[in-house]
């Protein structure tokens, strides 16, 4: 550094602690100041000024207010300026210290709501940060037409490429190490770079009769007792909502997240349990407005909270229009048009192939569309019928409206085919199969982690992208542990494959299969999930599910809901649309798929039109 802390500065830092443990809490605070010039990168300072505000809120020094807004500045900057330079798991490892940092700020700064405006820029920076660097610098590669940069971008993704499909050790941390070495390079060559979106841009994109609500954890810290420099701190859903007519956020306290996780999952859809935590409290931003943006945090992203009814039953996306959002900060570009012209289709997949066919086509209840040991009864062709009648209607009523199609049913529809589509631009990519995401309480699909251990056990980048995927044909040699070529797919397409596939210019991914959109809830960053892994690849929007699907009903509502896309060029309406005929379907006058089970779990992200 070019300051040279004193041994006295340094002991300030450490014996900040000791006059913490003694209550002299005024002693801690002068520590912090007296060290605060010496700090030389933004980590420093951010760390400084962070426990600064700390101690100056355990002194009862108002000022803390103003060293949390510094400390959020701090943290903001350094993000601009700094993350440029990084690899993308030093940008990892760096936000894994200070993204907690945030929501604490933004509990100190929510005393004062002049300061509610820096809280809705903190979350829009915090959302999906490390994704939002990850696609810019995507765009920024290709934007540059830079031959050097490109060719260096396309060797990292071949990198990448061959680090997911390597079984052993040595090679896997050889591929790290030049993984991070050419990210690096990269992002030097690039300088990339450049100011977040603030809340007064989300604002200004707003229309009058629309309203922008930004769902967010600030903490509820409280001291163990009078005695103690200990917090509990527990989560707490707030929404920070935005209007065009306001002049700043407006600040709604929700519910702990203990409250949320009191209400079993069966009463999600049936009582108003939900709607009273989320929407009630919002009613009076709520009531005049026609369209609803709302972005989930947390294990909100697990509901769809679109979907939940009030004390009379009434839905709450009969009422409004609601749409789901990674960030609201997607609103800032929402301008841009999306012509639907060309679609690529997946479906009546050959799950159980000859070793050999497999080889030459892969080298470089009710039934439902998941895979567990419970409804696969020894074979995966189960679905097949249903998915390729599902892809061929939709084929025939693609074409009469003079869309451009590709269909791959059979053995065709593989791994290899999905790759392939790097690049080409496709409108809209459907792909009708088994799709997979396991955790703790996922053990059933156990035959697929048996598949995959090995490759996950070395992973270096352990994370639920690798816990989500879709079964393409052939999936079922590797389920059964048949060996294969090195250079061969398995036809197990997993997160992270997906996210190395270029699909920039991919407006919509329907993803019809189970649990699509569910993976590990990451707090802050969003859900580590097959989402994530198609926004990375450069998809714009997903129809995804958040449970397991019934094929039959799935069938009806895919159809419906493209008929209604051709006609409204809507996707919210197509989806409106889509979920009532399925809700009023009859056989035998019963509407047999009523239920919320056939219907509420189909969400879609991040399509604003």
């Amino acid at each position: 550094n070019s300051k040279q802390k004193p041994k006295s500065a340094i002991f300030c830092f450490f014996s900040h602690s000791f006059y913490l443990k003694d209550h002299q809490y005024e002693k801690a605070v002068d520590c912090y100041r007296q060290i605060a010039d010496y700090a030389s990168t933004n980590a420093e300072k951010a760390e400084l000024a962070f426990n600064l505000a700390l101690a100056q809120n355990m002194a009862g020094d108002k000022a803390f207010i103003r060293s949390a807004a510094t400390t959020s500045e701090i943290i903001s900057n350094s993000i601009v300026r700094d993350f440029a330079l990084l690899s993308n798991e030093e940008r990892d490892s760096y936000w894994q210290h200070f993204k907690y940092y945030l929501p604490v700020c933004n509990w100190m700064m929510s005393r004062d709501a002049a300061d509610y405006g820096r809280i809705y820029d903190n979350i829009l920076l915090a959302k999906g940060m490390l994704l939002t660097i990850f696609t810019d610098i995507q765009k920024a590669v290709k934007a540059s037409g830079n031959r050097s940069i490109i060719d260096k971008y396309n060797e990292l993704q071949g990198l990448r490429e061959a680090f997911s499909r390597t079984y052993i050790q040595s090679e896997r941390l050889t591929l790290w190490n030049r993984i991070e070495d050419t990210d690096r390079e990269i992002n030097n060559l690039l300088k990339t770079g450049k100011e977040n979106v603030k809340w007064t841009e989300v604002k200004n994109s707003l229309k009058d009769d629309e309203v922008a609500i930004e769902f967010t954890n600030i903490p509820s810290l409280r001291q163990l007792s009078d005695t103690s420099d200990y917090y509990s701190a527990a989560p707490r859903y707030c929404a920070l909502v935005l209007k065009k007519s306001y002049t700043s956020p407006h600040l709604v306290e929700l519910c702990e997240e203990p409250q949320f996780d009191a209400i079993k999952s069966e009463n999600y859809y049936t009582t108003d349990s939900l709607y009273n935590l989320f929407w009630a409290p919002l009613r009076k931003e709520t009531d005049k407005a026609r369209v609803v943006y709302y972005s989930p945090d947390r294990y909100m992203s697990k509901v769809a909270l679109e979907n939940v009814p009030d004390a009379g039953g009434q839905v709450f996306s009969d009422v409004k229009r609601v749409v789901r959002l990674s960030s609201t900060r997607e609103l800032v570009n929402r301008g841009r048009k999306h012509t639907f012209k060309t679609c690529t289709l997946f479906g009546g997949i050959c799950y159980d192939m000859d070793r050999n066919t497999f080889i030459a086509k892969n080298t470089t209840g009710r039934m439902v569309r998941s895979f567990t040991s419970k409804n696969t009864r020894g074979t995966l062709d189960d679905i097949s019928p249903a998915t390729l009648s599902e892809v061929q209607d939709i084929n025939r009523m693609l074409k009469d409206k003079g869309i451009e199609t590709k269909i791959y049913t059979g053995t065709d529809a593989s791994e290899r085919n999905f790759k392939a589509m790097a690049g080409q631009n496709t409108d809209v990519i459907h792909i009708a199969t088994h799709g997979f995401y396991w955790a703790d309480d996922h053990q059933s699909i156990s035959r697929i982690q048996n598949a995959l251990q090995q490759r996950l056990t070395n992973n270096f980048n352990y994370n639920g992208e690798q816990f989500s995927g879709l079964l393409m044909a052939g999936a079922k040699l590797a389920i059964d542990t048949v060996a294969m070529p090195q250079n061969t797919g398995n036809g197990i397409l997993t997160g992270t494959e997906i996210e190395n596939v270029d699909l920039e210019g991919t407006d919509l991914v329907v993803l019809s299969a189970c649990q699509t959109g569910l993976g590990q809830v990451e707090p802050i960053e969003g859900v580590y999930g097959l989402q994530r892994c198609f926004k990375k690849a450069g998809v714009r929007s997903l129809l995804m599910t958040l449970w397991q699907i019934d094929n039959e009903a799935t069938e009806l509502f895919m159809t419906a809901f493209y008929r209604d896309y051709l006609e409204s060029g809507s996707k919210q309406h197509a989806l409106k649309e889509a979920g009532r005929r399925v809700r009023i379907y009859e056989r035998n006058e019963e509407r047999v798929f009523a239920d919320p089970y056939y219907w509420a779990g189909f969400v879609l992200l991040d399509a604003i039109d």
